[in-house]
Order: structure tokens, then C-alpha cells, then sequence
């Protein structure tokens, strides 16, 4: 860290799994490869160094010499801080000054990392940019004159982050090696020279030195000054004179040869402003802004062969964003979701990465998660993949690859009974647990330092979300019983789906238990893996043997909030669902009980503010940059409670509606892009659960918009590479700007936060089969959309024991046009259509066309046009094969 007044970054606890990995750690490189050297070697023997510290050492930058050290390996130093200014003597004359460092010093990030919740901060100071003036050079003269050269990103300041290598082998610096526009832009913009490619440089330090010509004046200082409102400093670390005499300051850097291009200055100092046309075209380059976007949209196709759900959005350009990018994102989930193994992969291999999630804009196409399954993802990947395409084996072969992963938590070795579990300690695993899933499926993760007495990490959304996610596929495929569900499979440990299911739905019991609470303990994300240095747990709970101060420190850990609690109570619903099927009538009662418990403890203990207006409570520490997560009924009611908010649990969603409502107030407003999937996703999701069709609208128009890179419409046709594969993915995260441009952040394509957007885009068609006999369609079109069409959509209807998948089809005009197909006979269709004003809707109620023997009712739910929205239910469709629905006029 730098010292002599330079600013600290919080201090993090370290993390070693990979996504936190990608987050802070493996800031790889971004940028236009540095230009071969076009001129020889010239000798110069009039190159001074200044005498800045004691430490330094000689080190070059390209072919120019320097005398500089590691801001935090200073010792004595001529330097002199006073307040925001960093003063350096100089006392002589030179031809050029050459000064290295050139990086905001201590804080190298695009956006803030997401434990900062850079988003709820009104006056955002964690952002760099291309233009950002990030404070001042000064050169004082003796006579008392001055020259200042500002300190600006993308001129004369850039990221350390644009030199390295990944593994050793790629430069993060798309787009600027496929375009050349871009690259062009580049080179016009930048005044510094940059360490030659594949260089060996000490360190950040030494990236990058700007060439200045300075007055034909004595120099008395060279001033560093800081801009405070921005995070880090401007860094000097070295300061090479030439044409200069010996002097006190000066050091004699002997015989060089330098290449004449790195001699050559790039700035007069006399001559400072002008460059904003140069930085904005810079800007313009490597971010994407609102008139980047397509005026006219080429809908995309499916692949040949894919059977797939298709939603069509009616209405304007957004319109048509929103609908290619559920095409877009159902084809690659289709990719990368192994149909013969059932690993869901979460990202695919050359998937582009953006630098981490404090990436600032240029992408490698590395697939950082490549070879991961997350259990966190389980449900998008069922919910979307199984749910929109069509193919049983890939949801039977995802059931049995999750099994396959559930019993590396065990008291033994046996190589029969699961996976290879060397690295766990099973001498203190409990002797009466179940086995769990943890956070990743692929590799059994452990965090570098242990939270519990309890090896391994119980991150129980995973474990919640794996079990629904089963459940899912299991439902998809027509609910199964008998040998299905009965048969011991050789490729899990002897163990038959039925045994899985048990297994893992007691496991939540037992740590309830275990823990003494009503609601789930659970080592994830949403607790920050315990907070900073662990603060969210007792001390000495690691290590703790004792029973009943093991349960004291359950107690008094700050490791529970409502996305584990909700996910793991929807789990052990889902599970008694199974139950029921099979004819196990204690387990149901069991998952039932400590499921209603898990409800009520969540009311009880994790519901912050006063009586008349609770919230769900929310971590400081959670990694999740808005805290969304907080919205998990919402978003995760799909499952267990439908699409009608009005049928949910009452008390429950009362606290959930004033908890968007918060989350709306938010200094983000309608755009939590941040994450795009623990973000904007989960925040759009849940307010068109909630009805709440004012902000929804814009909620919706953001995925699309905020997705869209304008450098990804391309072809490199030298390379061989067309980026149009990725232009509609959704980012793990976007940053946008102060002045509203944008750029991605992190992986593409990121199963965990591609799957909430697409949820949202999936709850506008509102197609709801919990109720096989009685199927529900609540489509929900918030402006600008006119309309949706929907074809191939799967819903499951009964038959006899067991139930079948059928094809649905319709189209919907706000607010009441609606028109039905399917190829099998609903036994009872319901369908909600509006919003309406109340006075439009008890007229339409009366004006409407509809089936023979259906009845109508009115219902008010959410907002519309600053008003309560109001619905018109058509129920009691009979035998509903083909429908068609008017309520769109008096």
C-alpha cells in the first residue's frame, strides 16, 4: 500500500475462489499492443535522474532510463507532502522531462468492488474514465511562473491494469486489437509512452512515463497534486531530466542508448488544453452509449434444430432489444448446458471477460468460468434451459449431475460412497449430518479460512436452489414415480433420486437444528463469507467444541438473511411436493413443519424498520452490489407461489412490497446495472411480480440497453473472429457512467447473472402451471411495449397420474386483447389482462368478449400511471384449446 499520504483502499479479507478471484486479484490486462520500436538506438550521456528517494533504483520504461521504487517500499525522500500535494525540488533547466508512474496510485479500478455497494452512494467517487480529470502536474519555475498538466485518464493517466497478461498468454485489450478505429482513437487520445510488450518491468510503477517539454526556465519544483474528490492519487515515481547540469537533486544516469521515439515529447507544457476532443473520441471508442444503439433491430433467429420457447416483444427498437436478447441468451444457455452429462456450465470457453467486476471496458475472449457449475445457478439453468428447450435428457442427466456432486459431505473415505474427499476433515464433519451441496458443484470449495465448526461451506443458496432446481426438472419431466424415482444408480453412490431428494431436504432440517434457528445459517455472499476480518461471527467460533457455546454462537453470528431463508423454505415446499408423490407422507409432514418454521422465523427475525413499515433486512457486508437479494420473494415465488402477488402470503409481501419501494428510492433508480443479474435482474423481476408496471417499463429497457456493447457489431475478418456472436449476451455487470455511457464489467454470459434477467423476461409472458388443472396466463407488457407473442411455450398438463408437456401459443395487446393456441385441451384456463384505470376497467369488465360459461372479476394489485393498477380476471375456461379474449375496447 502507499505511504507518505497517499489514500488506502478498504482492506479486504481475501477470498480464494474464483469469481472473488476474477473480482480483485486477477486484474489482467487490457489495450492495443505497444508499437514495435521504428527508429535505432541513440546514445544520449545528458540524462539526470532526480534524487526523490533513498530506495530507488534504476529501472527503465521502455528504452528511458530511471531512477524510481514501489511507493510502498519508500524510505527517506526528498519528496514533501502537505495536505493533497506532493512537492519535488528540482533547482535546474532541462530540455525535456520525462516523468514515470502515470497511474492512479492505489486504486487501479473502473468501478468500485461490489462490497462497497458503490451504487447507494449518491456522489459515486469509485469510478475512472476515460476524461476524468483525476487532479494536476505543476511545474513551478523559479521566477514564480507555472505550467500545469492536468492528470487525465485516456491522456495522460491510464489503468495498470492494460499491461498484464492473462495466464501468460492473452492481453485484455479488446476491442482495441480487433479495431482499428479503436486502436486509432487510442493512440490520438494517449501522450504516454507505455513498457514494450512482454517487457520485464518491476512493477506498476514503471508502466508508463510522459515525454514533456518544458520552458527554457530554471525549474524550481514539480508539484503532484490530487484531485480528493476522486479515490487513489496521481503517481510519480520517478522523474528523468534531459539536457540538464549536475546539481544536489540530480543524479548522472551514465551512457544510454535510447530509441529517438522515446525521447521525443508528447506534451508542451505551455500548451495543456484541447484534449477533450481527443479523450471524447476515446470515450466514444471503448464505451457504448444511447444513440450506439440500433435504430433499426434485425430480430434473431433460433438455430436450425433448436426447440425452443420463443418471446417476442411488440413496439418500438426496445422492443426488439428485449426479444434478441432472450434469443440470444436461450441459444448460448443451450451451448454450454451438456445435454449427456447434465453440467451446466456457467460461462462458455472463449467467452469474453471484461477485466473482472473492476474491469473499465475492454475484454479477452478467456471464458473465466469456463468448467464451472454453481449451485446458485441450478434453478436459472432448469427454469430457463429445461423449461425453454426442449430436451428430457438434458433434464435427467442435470438431476443426476447434481447428485453425483451431494455426497462429498460424509464421515468416511470410501470411495463407494462419494466422491474423493481427501481435503475434508471428517473427523469433524458431525457423525448425524446429511450430505450438502456447497457453491460450486464442479469442485467441492472450501473457503481459505473457516467460519464454523464445520468443515466445508454451507452456502445454502446453493444447497436451496439446487433442490429446486431438481424439483423442476423432475416436474418437467412429467413427475416421475416408481423406478425413476426408487432406482439405485450405479454413477451416484448406489443412491436413487428419491434417496438424493431426502438427503438433501434433511440437511436443512439438521442445520436448523443444528443451529438452533428458525431461520438458515448459510456462508455466502449475501453475508460477505462473514464480513470484513469476520465480524459477522464470534470470535473463536472456528474452533469452538463445546455444545452449548456452539449454539451461543449460532446465535449471536450475524450469518442470516432472507435469500437463504426463502430459497432453502422453497426448497423443503418443493421437496414435500415430491413426497406427496411417492407416498411418504412423514417426510412431507417433516419439510412441511420446518418449512412453515424457516416462514415465520423469517417474519420474526429478519425484518428491520418500524411496525408500519418493515423492510427485509439487509447486510452491510453482503457482496451483492444493491442488495437485492433482499427481494427473493419476489423473484423466487415462480416456484412455489405462481405469478399472482395476490395469492402469495400476505404478511410477507406486504414487507416485501415496501422493500422494492426502498430498493426503488435508490440512488440508481431504475438502472441497478452494477450486477446485471443480483442488480437490475432481481430488481426488474421482482417489480413485475409486484405489478408495479410504472417502473418496470424503464426496469426492462435497462437489461436490453445496458447489455448492448456497440463494439461487439463487428467482424475481424483478419482474425477470423465475429463479436456478433456477443452482442446480445447479457454482462455479469455493466458500470455506467456519470455521463451515461456505459461499459461491461466481468464475465459475459455469467450463468448467475444471466439468469435473472432472463427470469424477468420469462415472468412478462406470466405463463403459471403450478396448478396443472388449472392453468394461469398473467402476462404483464409495461410501457414501451405494446404487446408479446409467445409461441412453443412448454406447460405442463395432467394425464391421468402423471403430467405431460404441451405447447402453448398466444399473443397479448395491452391491455386486453388475447389470443390462445395449444395442442392439447386446457382442463382450466384463468387469464389476467391489463392494466387498467379503475373506471376503464369496470367498463371493460362489462364491454369485454370472452367464453361462453367464463366468468370476470376485477383486481387490484400494483401501480399504473402513478395510480393502483387494476386487473380483469377471466376465469373458469373450460376445455381451453383455442382461445381469443377482447377487453381492449368500450
Amino acid at each position: 500500500m502507499p505511504t507518505n499520504g497517499h489514500k488506502y483502499l478498504k482492506p479486504y479479507i481475501h477470498i480464494g475462489f474464483s469469481l472473488l478471484v476474477m473480482c480483485l486479484s486477477l486484474a489482467a490486462v487490457c489495450s492495443a499492443e505497444p508499437a514495435e520500436k521504428t527508429t535505432p538506438l541513440q546514445p544520449h550521456d545528458d540524462l539526470y535522474a532526480l534524487k526523490i528517494d533513498q530506495n530507488a533504483e534504476p529501472v527503465n520504461c521502455r528504452t528511458m532510463p530511471f531512477l524510481a521504487c514501489a511507493p510502498d517500499k519508500r524510505g527517506q525522500t526528498t519528496r514533501t507532502q502537505i495536505g493533497s500535494e506532493e512537492r519535488i525540488p528540482v533547482g535546474a533547466t532541462a530540455s525535456q522531462i520525462y516523468l514515470l508512474g502515470m497511474i492512479n496510485d492505489g486504486y487501479d479500478y473502473g468501478t468500485g468492488p461490489w462490497m462497497d455497494h458503490p451504487e447507494l452512494i449518491a456522489n459515486r467517487n469509485d469510478q475512472q474514465y476515460v476524461g476524468q480529470n483525476l487532479g494536476e502536474i505543476e511545474i513551478r519555475y523559479a521566477d514564480g511562473k507555472s505550467d500545469r498538466i492536468p492528470f487525465i485518464m485516456g491522456a495522460t493517466a491510464w489503468f495498470a491494469q492494460w499491461t498484464y497478461m492473462y495466464q501468460d498468454r492473452v492481453m485484455v485489450r479488446e476491442p482495441f486489437i480487433s479495431r482499428p478505429d479503436c486502436a486509432q482513437a487510442y493512440a490520438r487520445s494517449m501522450k504516454l509512452r507505455e513498457t514494450a510488450k512482454g517487457g520485464n518491468y518491476p512493477g506498476r510503477y514503471a508502466l508508463y512515463y510522459l515525454p514533456v517539454k518544458p520552458r527554457a526556465q530554471v525549474i524550481e519544483s514539480i508539484i503532484v497534486r490530487d484531485n480528493p474528490a476522486t479515490r487513489g492519487v496521481p503517481l510519480v515515481s520517478g522523474v528523468t531530466l534531459a539536457g540538464a547540469h549536475a546539481n544536489n537533486n540530480l543524479q548522472w544516469l551514465g551512457k544510454n542508448k535510447v530509441d529517438a521515439e522515446d525521447l521525443k515529447p508528447t506534451v508542451d507544457s505551455t500548451k495543456t488544453s484541447g484534449w477533450a476532443k481527443d479523450t471524447n473520441r476515446l470515450a466514444a471508442a471503448l464505451y457504448t452509449q444511447d444513440s450506439d444503439l440500433p435504430k433499426k433491430v434485425e430480430l434473431l433467429p433460433f438455430p436450425k434444430g433448436l426447440d425452443a420457447t420463443l418471446i417476442q416483444f411488440k413496439g418500438d427498437r426496445m422492443a426488439d432489444m428485449l426479444t434478441n436478447v432472450w434469443v440470444a441468451n436461450l441459444t448460448q444457455i443451450d451451448r454450454k448446458f451438456d445435454s449427456k452429462s447434465g453440467f451446466f456450465q456457467e460461462t462458455e470457453a472463449d467467452s469474453p471477460w471484461y477485466s473482472g467486476l473492476i474491469g473499465y471496458g475492454v475484454w479477452a475472449p478467456i471464458g473465466i468460468y469456463y468448467g464451472g457449475a454453481y449451485g446458485r445457478s441450478s434453478d436459472h439453468f432448469v427454469t430457463l434451459a429445461l423449461r425453454g428447450l426442449n430436451n428430457d435428457q438434458r433434464a435427467q442427466s442435470y438431476v443426476d449431475y447434481c447428485d453425483s456432486r451431494l455426497y462429498y459431505y460424509r464421515t468416511n473415505r470410501d470411495p463407494d460412497k462419494g466422491p474423493l474427499n481427501e481435503a475434508l476433515d471428517i473427523t469433524k464433519y458431525p457423525k448425524d449430518a446429511p450430505p450438502h451441496w456447497t457453491f460450486g458443484l464442479h469442485e467441492q470449495y472450501s473457503l481459505p479460512f473457516p467460519l464454523n465448526e464445520i468443515p466445508g461451506g454451507e452456502e445454502m443458496e446453493g444447497h436451496g436452489s439446487t433442490i429446486v432446481g431438481r424439483w423442476a426438472a423432475w416436474r418437467l419431466l412429467g413427475a416421475p414415480k416408481g423406478e425413476w424415482l426408487n432406482a439405485p444408480r450405479p454413477g451416484v453412490y448406489g443412491k436413487s433420486r428419491w434417496d438424493s431428494s431426502k438427503d438433501a431436504a434433511d440437511f436443512i432440517c439438521w442445520l436448523m437444528d443444528y443451529t438452533g434457528r428458525d431461520v438458515i445459517y448459510t456462508e455466502g455472499e449475501s453475508v460477505g463469507w462473514a464480513g470484513p476480518y469476520q465480524v459477522s461471527i464470534p470470535k473463536g467460533m472456528a474452533t469452538e467444541t463445546d455444545p452449548v457455546k456452539i449454539k451461543q454462537n449460532y446465535a449471536n453470528a450475524d450469518m442470516y438473511l432472507p435469500y437463504a431463508s426463502y430459497v432453502n423454505y422453497s426448497a423443503l415446499r418443493c421437496s414435500a411436493n415430491m413426497a406427496d408423490a411417492v407416498g411418504d407422507t412423514t417426510s412431507a409432514a417433516k419439510w412441511r413443519s420446518y418449512a412453515k418454521r424457516l416462514r415465520d422465523g423469517m417474519v420474526r427475525l429478519l425484518r428491520a424498520g418500524d411496525t408500519n413499515n418493515f423492510t427485509w433486512k439487509m447486510s452491510p457486508y453482503s457482496w451483492f452490489s444493491s442488495q437485492q437479494d433482499s427481494l427473493v420473494q419476489a423473484w423466487f415465488a415462480q416456484y412455489q407461489d405462481g405469478l399472482d402477488p395476490n395469492k402469495f402470503d400476505a404478511e410477507m409481501t406486504a414487507i416485501t412490497r415496501n422493500t422494492l419501494k426502498q430498493q426503488l428510492s435508490q440512488p440508481y433508480g431504475k438502472a441497478a446495472v452494477l450486477a446485471m443479474g443480483y442488480g437490475q435482474g432481481w430488481l426488474t423481476q421482482s417489480a413485475l411480480v409486484l405489478d408495479d408496471m410504472d417502473a418496470s417499463g424503464p426496469l426492462l429497457t435497462n437489461i436490453a440497453r445496458f447489455s448492448y456493447d456497440k463494439n461487439m457489431d463487428y467482424v475481424d475478418a483478419k482474425r477470423g473472429i465475429d463479436w456478433r456472436k456477443w452482442l446480445w449476451l447479457i454482462p455479469e455487470g455493466t458500470n455506467l457512467l456519470p455521463n451515461g455511457m456505459w461499459h461491461r464489467v466481468s464475465d459475459l454470459s455469467n450463468g448467475a447473472n444471466q439468469g435473472p434477467p432472463m427470469h424477468a423476461i420469462n415472468s412478462c409472458a406470466g405463463v403459471d402451471d403450478l396448478d396443472p388443472s388449472n392453468i394461469k396466463i398473467l402476462p404483464r407488457v409495461p410501457e414501451p411495449m405494446t404487446g408479446i407473442k409467445v409461441s412453443n411455450y412448454f406447460v405442463m398438463l395432467p394425464e391421468c397420474d402423471k403430467l405431460v408437456k404441451s405447447r402453448l401459443a398466444f399473443e397479448f395487446t395491452r391491455p386486453g386483447l388475447f389470443t390462445m393456441q395449444c395442442d392439447r385441451e386446457i382442463p382450466e384456463l384463468s387469464v389476467r389482462l391489463g392494466p387498467f384505470d379503475e373506471a376503464t376497467a369496470r367498463r371493460r369488465l362489462e364491454t369485454g368478449k370472452r367464453p361462453l360459461g367464463s366468468t370476470v372479476r376485477l383486481d387490484r394489485s400494483g401501480t399504473w400511471h402513478g395510480k393502483d393498477a387494476w386487473w380483469i380476471w377471466v376465469e373458469g375456461i373450460k376445455q381451453a384449446r383455442s382461445v381469443e379474449l377482447d377487453f381492449g375496447k368500450d
